[in-house]
């Protein structure tokens, strides 16, 4: 505490109350160093005279220490002293405290602070599930028994990079996600040290991906090494299925117990064009837009999540034609346009749901909050301006105004906040059949999106689904994220592709839209069969056969490509028949460039190009009795499709 404007002349004396003089001394100022909390007064003395009133202080200790002298509650003021609930400002002890309850940090979505937390031997500190504890300098863990856990979803945020203390002993952080013995979990962990021989104790298989200047490919990882901090690895339980068919998932609950990791963080050494698996290192959520930002002169901005939505009939020739017949394994992705799911709500399980208390673990859109604990995949930049790839506190959830949570955890592959306003208008469109098959993609109209390739906001597919896969075709690139530029304009049309092992009906609809798309007519045109289809009318039905097909749908948002008397004429001027097993095509005005000739199944059964005449005939195909489409190009670049019986 320090005096000032004292008289020249007398003395002072300094006392706490209730009346104990602490010290007195002359002169116009005075420091006193080393005080307790408590209220203080002064009063000055020069021979007979005495100050009229005297001046007080009070002094705060920083110090706050549990004394759970109520009830386990850390949101309680008189479990603390002195009494009052920890700030940002408070250096925090958990004591020794065995005949008190020890504190625990409960609620829904309640955020603790300290400016250091120390849990000294013997003592207990538990974050529950969705709770937040901020620390903004440095944690320490008794090592001979104090201990800290952190539930599934629970957060330690740190804002000091460099703290005035490194992070010391061990924290307990749990991480449930539902798992099939047989799949594989994408890992990173949170604390330093960890091995899988102490997260998977009952063993396993374990995975890094190691990726060089000649190439990239899985390799073994041994289980009695250290992970690296944010670096992604993949892990199964190592079991085997007898009868060949996946069991349905079961929660897989491991914990990492080590010192948490806090920081800054780098993986040095990146080569262009390669794919990297990656993984939030903290144990708090890491900001996808905040980490993409930072990186941007070395990552593509698009991030993959695997997902594992493992069905029945996994590995076989023939996956069956029941509900959920077919594998679900797919990435979930990521960048500034938004996020694509790998699973429809109701897919993720053989039952149709997701085991009790992990609702959406794997059919969610990523919000843009990376779990702790989470592996993803990335990819390098074909030409880079750096060669490392960082993560920083700044990144995470919780720091600098960045708001989500930890809860979203995918079983899979200091830059500031912009105050500029993003303008997002999406559409997400899914490709289904009814035996379980799902894709996902989407287009949007977004602040500083164009309509070329742009890797922030465009995503290509990284087809890890074996059955199916459906995309957005731009610069011949399939794009799972699609960004274009605003400002909207309706007659924009987006091709849409596919690829299929199946032979089959397939239906395309509309999963969600918002921004403008809420309002706006969506419709879907199939050049095979010449429909032109509105989406918020419901589902888009179709056959189709195995193969992959880029040119057979767009996405439009008019319905205007032909006005009603010009289709008609068009119709008219293009004549198609069938007698004794010969189509005749006829063109009265514009000569005809190529007619195709396809079943319902979209298979092409017959091409002639450059024709180069009003009439073509054709003849001798072998078809049994049924129903053709004939689409006929004419050399003006109408086209005009006709259904025959053959």
């Amino acid at each position: 505490m320090v005096l000032n404007d004292l008289p020249a002349s007398g003395t002072w004396t300094l006392t706490r109350s209730p009346g104990a003089v602490i010290t007195s001394g002359t002169g116009t100022s005075a420091t006193i160093s080393g005080l307790a909390s408590g209220t203080y007064t002064y009063t000055v003395f020069n021979g007979s005279c005495t100050s009229v009133a005297s001046s007080s202080v009070t002094i705060t200790s920083p110090d706050k220490t549990w004394n759970g002298s109520i009830s386990e509650d850390w949101n309680t003021a008189a479990n603390w002293t002195p009494s009052g609930v920890p700030t940002s400002s408070n250096c925090v002890t958990i004591p020794d405290v065995p005949l008190l309850p020890f504190p625990i940090i409960s609620g829904t979505n309640f955020v603790a602070y300290a400016n250091n937390l120390t849990v000294l031997s013997s003592g207990i500190l538990t974050v529950k599930s969705s709770n937040t504890i901020i620390v903004t300098d440095f944690v320490d863990v008794d090592l001979s028994g104090g201990t800290l856990i952190f539930e599934n979803t629970a957060s330690l945020v740190q804002i000091n990079n460099v703290a005035t203390k490194a992070n010391s002993g061990f924290i307990d952080y749990q991480r449930i996600t539902a798992a099939r013995p047989t799949d594989y979990t994408y890992w990173s962990s949170p604390v330093t040290p960890m091995t899988f021989e102490e997260l998977y104790p009952s063993g396993g298989t374990f995975y890094s991906y190691e990726t060089t200047s000649a190439g990239e490919d899985w390799s073994p990882f041994d289980a009695g090494t250290d992970m690296v901090a944010g670096k992604g690895y993949i892990a199964n339980q190592g079991a085997e299925v007898p009868s060949g068919i996946p069991p349905p998932p079961g929660l897989l609950d491991v914990t990492f117990v080590g010192v948490p990791n806090n920081g800054h963080y780098e993986i040095n050494g990146i080569f262009a064009d390669k794919s990297y698996l990656l993984g939030n290192p903290y144990p708090s959520a890491l900001d996808a837009d905040e980490f993409l930002a930072a990186n941007a002169a070395v990552l593509n901005g698009t991030l993959y999540f695997w997902t594992h939505n493992t069905q029945i009939g996994i590995g076989v020739s023939d996956p069956g034609t029941g509900l959920y017949a077919y594998s679900g394994d797919d990435y979930a992705t990521y960048n500034a346009s938004g996020g694509v799911g790998a699973a429809p709500p109701d897919l993720n399980t053989s039952t149709g749901s997701a085991p009790s208390g992990n609702a959406g673990n794997n059919n969610s859109i990523p919000s843009g909050k990376i779990a702790s604990g989470q592996g993803f995949f990335a990819s390098s930049k074909t030409s880079l301006s750096g060669t490392k790839i960082v993560f920083d506190n700044t990144m995470r959830v919780g720091v600098n105004g960045i708001t989500g949570n930890n809860s979203q955890f995918f079983k899979t592959k200091n830059p500031n906040k912009s105050s500029k306003t993003i303008e997002k208008n999406r559409v997400w469109l899914n490709l289904t059949n009814t035996q379980g098959a799902f894709k996902q993609t989407l287009v949007g109209y977004i602040t500083d999106a164009t309509n070329e390739y742009d890797d922030r906001f465009d995503g290509e597919s990284f087809d890890g689904n074996e059955f199916v896969d459906f995309y957005s075709v731009n610069q011949d690139k399939n794009l799972t994220i699609q960004g274009r530029a605003l400002p909207f304009d309706e007659n924009d049309e987006v091709p849409l592709g596919f690829r299929t092992t199946i032979n089959g009906t397939f239906a395309i609809n509309i999963d969600q839209a918002d921004g403008l798309l809420t309002n706006q007519a969506v419709f879907i045109e199939d050049k095979l069969t010449n429909e032109v289809f509105d989406l918020k009318s419901g589902n888009y039905t179709f056959n189709t056969v195995a193969g992959t097909f880029n040119d057979r749908f767009v996405l439009k948002y008019s319905n205007k490509t032909l006005g009603a008397e010009t289709f008609d004429s068009l119709e008219k001027t293009v004549l198609v028949s069938n007698k004794n097993k010969q189509i005749k095509i006829n063109s009265s005005v514009e000569m005809i460039n190529m007619v195709t000739v396809f079943d319902l199944l979209g298979r092409q059964i017959y091409q002639k190009a450059n024709v180069n005449s009003n009439e073509l005939s054709i003849s001798n195909l072998v078809l049994n009795h049924q129903i053709v489409m004939v689409k006929t190009v004419l050399q003006n670049g109408e086209t005009v499709t006709k259904k025959i019986i053959y």
